[in-house]
């Protein structure tokens, strides 16, 4: 039985290395901001009622308060990282902010208003094979031109792509997007009723971005 502990042995050892998870930082953060807002008078007509406004936190209109609350993560590696970012944006309410159930307060859906919920706002999943070939995808802000100040596009849409540094200063970003607007689908109601295609109003982008970083280099 001596004889065979130093063949099982290294057997062992190997099996616990190779379950032994790989060493990541993950980092925690969130912001809250908290906006006091004050809609009067969109269209200058002082002596008509304003309509109801949509905002991120939802339907509103005159003077209220919207909070948008946001809890991320990111866990990183040698060659991958990965970031997800859950997100409540609410006009705060007596439901929203006190996440309570009152008879009667349904939405339009028939369902209880249990208050501002979290849900995934942002995801970014990447992973390096070489410095010149990085996957990335997810749904986090990307943007055609200069980030989402760009004037093509900029936003948190779904995407998969490739980017890396062709270069020391020249970066490449090759994108496809499947944005998938809502559309009219049929009802069991909408016997010889003319609908859109439940694909018309969607997007496919394919783009390819060259970046050139044409500023000096520092003097030591």
């Amino acid at each position: 039985m001596y004889r065979r502990l130093p063949a099982v042995l290294p057997a062992l050892l190997a099996m616990v290395l190779l379950a032994t998870p790989a060493r990541a930082e993950i980092d925690f953060f969130g912001t809250a901001k908290i906006k006091p807002t004050f809609y009067t008078d969109f269209d200058f007509q002082s002596g008509k009622t304003d309509r109801a406004i949509i905002n991120e936190g939802g339907l509103t209109g005159g003077e209220h308060v919207r909070a948008e609350l946001r809890l991320g993560w990111k866990a990183s590696g040698d060659a991958w990282s990965v970031k997800m970012i859950a997100e409540a944006d609410v006009i705060m309410t007596k439901d929203s902010a006190d996440r309570s159930y009152y008879t009667g307060a349904e939405d339009i859906e028939g369902r209880p208003n249990s208050g501002g919920e979290f849900g995934i706002e942002r995801v970014e999943l990447l992973y390096r094979f070489f410095p010149w070939l990085e996957l990335q995808s997810g749904w986090d802000i990307r943007a055609l031109d200069i980030k989402t100040g760009g004037l093509l596009f900029g936003d948190d849409h779904p995407f998969i792509g490739f980017r890396g540094n062709l270069a020391p200063k020249l970066q490449y970003e090759a994108l496809y997007l499947p944005i998938q607007n809502r559309g009219n689908l049929p009802r069991k109601d909408d016997v010889d009723k003319i609908l859109r295609s439940s694909t018309e109003d969607d997007w496919r982008v394919y783009s390819l971005k060259l970046t050139q970083d044409l500023a000096a280099a520092p003097e030591a």
